[in-house]
């Protein structure tokens, strides 16, 4: 679930510092305990996917803002 609210304590903290040295861009995947029905496997793919989308979207807006900036000729 895609949530905006950082949590409590340690992960307001760690989220906070990040965006501070990340100059405003940072993220923080909360990760459940493992499981029977969440095994490390499962764990490992999910996370895997939800960093490539991030990367993606992160190089989608590069794209853009390079493409806005006019070139002097």
């Amino acid at each position: 679930m895609f949530s905006r609210d950082a949590g409590r304590y340690v992960c307001d903290y760690t989220y906070y510092l990040s965006l501070h040295h990340g100059n405003g861009r940072a993220a923080l995947i909360h990760v459940p305990p493992l499981s029977p029905e969440l095994p490390a496997s499962l764990l490992g793919k999910a996370l895997q996917v939800v960093i490539q989308e991030m990367l993606a979207d992160e190089l989608v807006q590069r794209c853009s803002a390079r493409m806005a900036v006019k070139v002097p000729q």
